[in-house]
């Protein structure tokens, strides 16, 4: 390892990178974020590297150049986990990583194998709401691609089921929406994003999709001024800030896990009684601190701050964002970071739009 770290041509693209990040700090534009993103695949880091194509993906849509580069990317960091998850599925079937299967299969656009996995996993979980979902998605990716009317009705069927399983799924009700948007009848998609609208009646996405098939306004859709405050698209997921909280729970090196909306207000938190980090307002002190480091990301000029992890000893704290929301993990050091760049990608998800 030593030798390794050594090596000339690692050092220089250490010190590459070190330039290239000043570049972005001052002049974060398309060909900084590309450069940057390079060097950290080429020294190992994908995951920063697809956090910096993320931020370039929102800010420069028509690059084509960070397009493919995170296309590339993402294709590596899925096949490493698709492998990983496969040895563990063999091992010990989980209802979880074969829905997750399914998803990467899905990202990559390996839509066949995608549905071959989810038809074998729903022979040992044949009422799972997550599988059929992930079916449902696949079976919509895969219709956007092919216009196959088959495979738009065998998607709304199964997204039709998640809902059964799991009434309040509202990832399912996005996509059906969007779905019945494209197949018809128009009536059956107003009538699914009214739906959404009423069990998340705070998501801007559902407010857009009644919007774009009705024609009304954005004031007579927007939410009610009482009650919590609005959320972004991605927020109106609740189950996924749910799954990720429930995933937590279960890693025992894991002291406490707090999830914030964006306004700096908590939405879940587990807290496991310990001998590192105390419970008495350490709500407030880990908002504060999620909000400080944010805040200096953006003094520095390098955008929005997707992970972050700060040492100690012998504790980690663990910085992310899923679906919009900020999540703050307090972890022994047993926790690995490795661990945790893995479960944050678990949680990536894409927004559907008409």
């Amino acid at each position: 390892m030593f030798l390794a770290f050594l090596n000339p041509l690692r050092i220089a693209n250490y010190f590459r990178l070190s330039v290239a990040m000043e570049r972005y700090r001052k002049h974060p534009d398309q060909d900084e974020t590309l450069a940057v993103a390079r060097l950290l695949a080429k020294v190992g880091d994908r995951s920063g590297a697809l956090s910096y194509l993320r931020n370039g993906r929102k800010r420069f849509p028509a690059s084509p150049e960070i397009q493919q580069l995170y296309a590339k990317l993402w294709a590596q960091s899925a096949a490493a986990e698709i492998r990983s998850l496969e040895r563990g599925w063999r091992s010990q079937p989980r209802v979880e990583d074969a829905a997750r299967l399914v998803e990467l299969h899905r990202s990559v656009r390996n839509f066949d194998v995608a549905i071959r996995t989810a038809e074998e996993a729903e022979a040992k979980f044949p009422d799972s709401w997550l599988l059929k979902l992930a079916v449902g998605k696949t079976l919509y990716h895969r219709f956007l691609v092919s216009r196959n009317a088959e495979d738009g009705k065998r998607a709304a069927e199964a997204l039709r089921q998640a809902r059964t399983i799991k009434s309040d799924c509202s990832r399912a009700l996005v996509y059906l929406t969007a779905l019945l948007a494209e197949t018809g009848p128009r009536s059956d998609a107003i009538a699914a994003a009214e739906e959404l609208a009423r069990i998340a009646p705070h998501s801007t996405q559902a407010q857009s999709f009644r919007q774009k098939l009705t024609g009304a306004s954005a004031a007579s859709t927007a939410a009610p001024e009482a009650g919590p405050p609005a959320q972004t698209a991605a927020d109106s997921d609740e189950e996924l800030t749910s799954l990720l909280l429930a995933e937590l729970r279960q890693i025992p090196e894991v002291c406490a896990t707090i999830i914030f909306h964006p306004d700096g207000g908590p939405v879940r938190q587990h807290f496991v009684p310990n001998e590192l980090f105390a419970a008495e307002n350490c709500q407030q002190a880990v908002a504060s601190l999620a909000a400080g480091l944010h805040g200096a990301a953006e003094r520095m000029g390098i955008g929005r701050l997707n992970t972050c992890v700060v040492e100690g000893d012998p504790w980690w704290i663990y910085l992310a964002e899923v679906a919009g929301k900020s999540v703050v993990i307090l972890a022994r050091k047993g926790f690995k970071s490795s661990a945790f760049e893995r479960l944050m990608n678990r949680f990536m998800t894409e927004t559907v739009t008409l």
